[in-house]
């Protein structure tokens, strides 16, 4: 998640501040709009990858798909280290999804919780016979922990969908080499590690279990160009021991993306 994080991570955040009743209505009158101002982060990212791949697995059978992550997210004031978000993927309209959560700072690390909505718009997709991964509606909630940067920086999340009665636990890596070559290119390296198990893996009552381990890992090239503005390319690589014919094989796919922090 992300990553950002949306789970892979990736793409993460709009966060919500509720005022309930006369008081809190007049509290919000007040609030000082450059302090709000600063305290908003706002992050998008608009990609195309040669392939749609979530948690091991190609989520459809259509190669060269537009993306875009929009994350907006809110530092509580007087509350240190402690934020409220909300993220928005779209995969064409093949795929959306939603994540809304809290994260706080403890010590050097920052944990993380919230829920996640996945939806299918298109109803071909669904888990089956095909072996993809989709649900038309699919929800979950996520614990995780992102440790503190050393030459990699790790994380470790655990997320328990409802409608298949799922565990999902991933682990990643992640470093970022600054300025590398001679044209002075960043160049990011990810990796991670998870497994799956599912209750109900046909979302019917049925009770069919299903569970599977994956992996992956991934190598960017990256260039700032002016002031909170990204782009660049890069190579993935997933697999997955899962016994669906239609997905258990490992797939590379590439992509191109841009990235923007207001």
């Amino acid at each position: 998640m992300g990553p950002f994080i949306m789970k892979k991570p990736a793409i993460t955040a709009l966060a919500l501040a509720v005022c309930g009743g006369a008081s809190g209505q007049e509290a919000a009158k007040q609030l000082d709009s450059a302090q709000f101002a600063k305290d908003l982060s706002v992050r998008a990212e608009f990609s195309w990858q040669a392939k749609n791949v979530f948690r091991g697995k190609e989520r459809s059978d259509e190669d060269g798909l537009i993306q875009n992550k929009i994350g907006i997210e809110y530092f509580v004031p007087g509350l240190s280290g402690l934020s409220a978000y909300a993220t928005f993927f779209n995969a064409d309209d093949l795929e959306r999804s939603y994540a809304y959560g809290l994260r706080k700072s403890v010590g050097d690390a920052v944990v993380d919780a919230g829920f996640l909505r996945m939806t299918s718009p298109s109803a071909k997709f669904f888990n089956g016979a095909q072996g993809f991964t989709q649900l038309r509606n699919e929800d979950e909630v996520y614990l995780g922990i992102v440790l503190p940067k050393s030459f990699l920086q790790p994380a470790l999340y655990a997320n328990y969908g409802f409608n298949l009665d799922q565990i999902v636990v991933e682990g990643s890596l992640y470093h970022e080499f600054k300025e590398v070559g001679p044209f002075k290119l960043d160049m990011t390296l990810r990796g991670f590690v998870g497994t799956i198990a599912a209750n109900d893996a046909l979302d019917d009552g049925s009770g069919a279990q299903n569970g599977y381990a994956y992996a992956g890992a991934g190598l960017d090239f990256s260039k700032q160009v002016g002031q909170g503005s990204v782009i660049g390319v890069g190579v993935n690589y997933a697999v997955n021991n899962d016994e669906q014919p239609a997905t258990r094989e490992s797939q590379v796919w590439t992509g191109v993306f841009a990235k923007f922090r207001f």
